[in-house]
């Protein structure tokens, strides 16, 4: 029984570290989208003041990742694995992510050492730029 236990456990043991979910972001660039600017009127006649405010650009990337095991995923379930770290020490989950169209096949992308991918990443508007991209896969 105690033979039994242990393979048990060990087999256990393999599947946990062969299931390991580390995510390896290889490359980025940072792209930033310009946001349109605001114009807001303020008064009535010759007390008219026209006020234009800029927003923040919205911050996204081209990241290229890999894992260290082959790992199918759903691809638009992958939003919340993005995290980009902002010059200012901010950290920020990604809001938005898409994959080229060749790389996405019934739903799932698939990830490997051998087996890169690239995903278009965005996160917040933000006047401070990105200073570096990373990602974790869960199980």
């Amino acid at each position: 029984m105690l033979k039994y236990l242990l393979a048990v456990s060990a087999l256990l043991f393999s599947q946990l570290v062969l299931a390991n979910t580390n995510c390896i972001v290889t490359s980025y660039q940072a792209v930033d989208q310009q946001s349109p600017s605001t114009t807001v009127v303020k008064g009535e006649g010759k007390n008219q003041e026209v006020v234009v405010t800029q927003r923040p650009p919205l911050r996204c990337a081209m990241v290229e990742f890999h894992t260290e095991y082959y790992q199918p995923r759903v691809a638009n379930a992958m939003k919340g694995n993005f995290i980009a770290t902002y010059v200012n020490g901010k950290e920020v989950s990604a809001r938005r992510l898409s994959f080229p169209g060749d790389q996405v096949k019934t739903g799932y992308i698939d990830i490997g050492p051998e087996n890169p991918a690239k995903a278009y990443v965005c996160f917040t508007q933000s006047h401070v730029p990105i200073e570096s991209v990373e990602c974790t896969l869960r199980p």
